[in-house]
């Protein structure tokens, strides 16, 4: 309970989608099973890099047309498929939950958007029903301003969604916003139909006064425009809806193989807090217990504590020495000032 609500947290995995249908695609061509139960997180993440790399390559385009069948594929409900899928994802679950229970982080509910996936063909005939939906052409023919079919990223290249004209959209111009693609011409779905069919089962089942999306501001067009056409179909609760941004840790890319497992900066900052902690001229190691649980919770300290202290809506650049430091604004001072 805060501020008098009972508050309900739920943990949204992105855990269906074109990405799973790249990385499957990668999986068939560098992954190996032992890696995968050995160490699930890192090795799906070097295939997802380096299957990246190949979608810049001049045959790129052979491996964006994979990625899609191979999501057609789960969304038609193909088996062999699906299982695979759901290795990725029990792994990965698995491995964040011990991240999580690290952080003393507790979800009351962890969902994800494959569990909405059986609801996109009521969801589209819904909008279809309501008159909502349309395709480009449509919309540059009855406005006479030529629209284009927004692009997507693909490393640092972008390309079209397959000159995919034909495409189900939902004109939002009227809310100043760019049409937003619900429904491929091949049939399958995007994440923002997913988040169209969760925000609505959210409300039969919690009735709630407010729903807040925690997301990084890169999303910020997306959720304006999710909430624009829950709006669109006379959803008088889609004024409770609010996107609560953040900036980013700058210097870190998935697609580009720059990003930091946590897992890994907590292990330095662990490491970094018991060399601090032995070369203290106040050391009291030998004193301690449990020394590495002592220099994890340093470690956990500071790394939270760099993180807010930056402004929530701003970019930063991550520096462990820096919020390793004894002195100053840091997890490890606040905890000796604690002491």
């Amino acid at each position: 309970i805060a501020m008098g609500y009972n508050v309900v947290g739920i943990n949204y995995l992105g855990d269906w989608g074109t990405q799973y249908g790249l990385l499957a695609v990668g999986f068939d061509k560098y992954g190996s099973q032992e890696e995968l139960e050995k160490n699930p997180i890192h090795h799906l993440y070097d295939v997802y890099v380096q299957i990246n790399k190949d979608a810049k390559q001049a045959t790129g385009q052979a491996v964006e047309e994979a990625a899609c069948a191979y999501f057609k594929s789960m969304e038609d409900g193909n088996a062999e498929a699906l299982a695979l899928w759901k290795q990725f994802r029990d792994f990965s679950l698995d491995e964040y939950q011990k991240m999580y229970q690290r952080l003393n982080i507790e979800f009351d509910v962890y969902s994800g958007e494959s569990q909405y996936a059986q609801a996109m063909e009521s969801t589209c005939e819904t909008l279809e029903a309501e008159g909502l939906l349309t395709t480009y052409a449509q919309i540059n023919e009855a406005s006479g301003v030529k629209q284009e079919n927004p692009k997507i990223l693909y490393g640092k290249r972008k390309k079209t969604q397959h000159n995919d004209d034909d495409a189900s959209v939902i004109d939002l111009k009227a809310y100043n916003l760019p049409a937003a693609i619900v429904k491929k011409s091949n049939g399958t779905t995007m994440y923002i139909t997913r988040d169209i069919a969760a925000a609505i089962e959210r409300q039969k089942l919690y009735n709630f006064e407010k729903m807040y999306y925690v997301v990084g501001a890169p999303q910020k067009i997306h959720f304006q425009q999710l909430f624009a056409i829950l709006k669109r179909m006379g959803f008088d609760w889609a004024s409770k809806l609010q996107h609560i941004d953040f900036g980013s840790v700058l210097g870190m890319s998935t697609r580009e193989g720059t990003a930091m497992f946590l897992s890994d900066v907590l292990a330095k900052a662990q490491e970094t807090m018991l060399a601090k902690m032995k070369s203290s001229e106040f050391n009291k190691v030998e004193q301690m217990e449990d020394p590495l649980k002592t220099a994890d919770i340093l470690g956990i300290s500071a790394l939270l504590v760099q993180d807010m202290s930056a402004k929530r809506i701003k970019d930063y650049v991550f520096n462990l020495e820096q919020s390793t430091r004894p002195d100053g604004d840091t997890g490890p001072y606040l905890q000796y000032t604690h002491a």
